[in-house]
C-alpha cells in the first residue's frame, strides 16, 4: 500500500508541476507583452491591454495558489494513517485543491467586482455541493472523532457490533480494524466507521471474551425442564469448571430457546465451548425448531 501511495502521490506532484510550467510560461508572456507596450516598443489599444492586465491577474491568483498547494500537498496527504485506503488518499487530495481553488476564484471575482453578498452565495452553493458530495467522508471523519474523544472502545477492547465481534485492534480515520479469534481463516474485518452510529455497540474490556449462545429448543421437548438444565449445567461444568455456567430457559415471541451467558479468558477456544453449548443442549433438548 505505501508505494500505491506513493506513486500516487508522484502522479500528483507531477501534474502541479506542470500546470505550474503552464501558468508560468503564459504569466511570463502576458508580462512581456505589457511592459513591451509601456516601454513603447509596441502598440496596443487600451481595451487589450486592460483584457490583458485582468487575465494577468486571473493567472497571477491561480499561480500562487497551485504553488500554494504543491509546497502543502506533501503535508496533507501525511494528515491521514495507512488505515485510509489510495483512493480515498485521492479523493481528499482531490477536494483539497477544489477548496483551494475555489476560494482563488472567489479572490478574482472580487477583483473583478463581483459584490461580496454574491461571492458569499457562491461560495455558500459550491459548499453545500462538495458537502453532499463527500457526506460519508465527512461522516466518517466525525465518528473518528468521537471515538478517540468519547472513548466507547478502546484498542485492545472486544466488541461486538451488529453480526462482527472480534478485539480492536485499530482506530482509523475511515475504518475500525477488529480481528475475530478463533476462527479458522486468520483475517482482520474493516468496519466502516458510519456503522457505529447505525447499529448497536458492546464493548466487553479486554481481559475476557463473552460466550453468549442461545440454542432453540421446540415446545413440545419441554418436560422436566429444571431436571435436563440441572444435568447441562453438571456435564459443562466438567468439562469447564473455571466457568460460571448457567443455561436459563428463554420464553420470546417466536421461539423458545437456552441461553449461555458467561466470560471466558482470551486465550480460550470460544468456538470449542459454543459447540459445545449446543452439543449439550440438543443432547436433552433434541433438535433446533
Amino acid at each position: 500500500m505505501f508505494k500505491i501511495n506513493k506513486s500516487i502521490f508522484h502522479r500528483h506532484e507531477h501534474n502541479v508541476n506542470r500546470l505550474i510550467l503552464v501558468l508560468g510560461i503564459f504569466l511570463l508572456t502576458i508580462t512581456a507583452i505589457v511592459m513591451a507596450q509601456e516601454k513603447g516598443w509596441i502598440l496596443l489599444n487600451g481595451g487589450v491591454i486592460t483584457t490583458l492586465k485582468t487575465i494577468s491577474i486571473i493567472i497571477w491568483t491561480y499561480f500562487i495558489a497551485t504553488v500554494f498547494i504543491r509546497l502543502t500537498q506533501r503535508q496533507v496527504f501525511k494528515l491521514f494513517d495507512e488505515s485510509v485506503d489510495p483512493e480515498q488518499k485521492l479523493l481528499l487530495s482531490k477536494f483539497y485543491i477544489t477548496v483551494i481553488y475555489v476560494l482563488s476564484t472567489a479572490y478574482v471575482l472580487w477583483k473583478m467586482g463581483v459584490t461580496l453578498e454574491n461571492i458569499t452565495i457562491f461560495l455558500g452553493l459550491v459548499a453545500t455541493g462538495l458537502a453532499f458530495a463527500i457526506r460519508d467522508i465527512i461522516v466518517s471523519y466525525f465518528v473518528w472523532f468521537m471515538l478517540l474523544t468519547k472513548k466507547p472502545l478502546r484498542i485492545g477492547d472486544y466488541i461486538k457490533i451488529g453480526e462482527d465481534e472480534g478485539i480492536v485492534k485499530h482506530i482509523g480515520t475511515f475504518f475500525v480494524f477488529i480481528d475475530p479469534i478463533n476462527t479458522e481463516i486468520e483475517n482482520t474485518v474493516k468496519i466502516p466507521n458510519k456503522l457505529f452510529l447505525e447499529k448497536q455497540l458492546t464493548t466487553f474490556g479486554r481481559n475476557k471474551i463473552p460466550v453468549i449462545v442461545k440454542a432453540p429448543v421446540t415446545s413440545v421437548e419441554l418436560i422436566n425442564v429444571q431436571e435436563k438444565l440441572k444435568e447441562i449445567k453438571k456435564s459443562l461444568s466438567k468439562k469447564y469448571p473455571d466457568y460460571n455456567i448457567n443455561p436459563k430457559l428463554i420464553s420470546d415471541k417466536e421461539y423458545v430457546y437456552l441461553l449461555y451467558d458467561f466470560s471466558i479468558p482470551l486465550n480460550q477456544n470460544l468456538t470449542e465451548i459454543r459447540h459445545h453449548c449446543y452439543e449439550e443442549t440438543y443432547k436433552y433438548f433434541k433438535g433446533a425448531r
